[in-house]
């Protein structure tokens, strides 16, 4: 199992986790567009939170990350701001992000968006995230969208 992540911060909060766990996990402070894994190297790829600060120009390089590291029947899921979302999600167009020069703290997106951005994946869900209490041992929150998509042989992207 490889975590990945930019902020060292981020990387100490899940040292503290797996160290509360029996789970050996390689971390990785890394870019994502700088990986240099082998080609389908994962089963499972979970996205918690980066793809919403990706500028749209940058949509298609991590698309072909995906791929290119997602096995064949493997399973990619995604926790991204949902549009207009109770803790970010600005609702600017492609357009208006390079106008204004900002991402204004992350992207939206809606259920269509998510369709047509993954479609070379075939869509298992994609919903709106079930908020959770405080208490209960699974992380919810209003205001995200998750999708969980499988690769196949039968859509390719672009």
């Amino acid at each position: 199992m490889v975590g990945v992540d930019l902020s060292e911060n981020a990387l100490e909060w899940a040292k503290k986790r797996i160290s509360e766990v029996d789970v050996n996990v390689e971390l990785v402070c890394a870019n994502i567009f700088d990986l240099d894994f082998q080609q389908e190297s994962f089963d499972f790829i979970y996205d918690s939170g980066c793809f919403h600060h990706i500028a749209p120009h940058r949509r298609v390089s991590y698309i072909e990350i995906i791929n290119r590291l997602l096995k064949q029947d493997g399973y990619f899921a995604l926790c991204s701001f949902e549009e207009n979302g109770t803790y970010g999600g600005s609702a600017l167009t492609d357009e208006e992000v390079y106008l204004k020069r900002s991402l204004e703290g992350g992207l939206g997106y809606t259920k269509s968006q998510l369709q047509e951005i993954f479609n070379f994946l075939e869509e298992i869900e994609i919903r709106k995230m079930l908020p959770m209490s405080t208490v209960d041992p699974h992380f919810g929150l209003e205001g995200f969208i998750v999708g969980l998509f499988q690769k196949n042989d039968i859509k390719k992207p672009f």
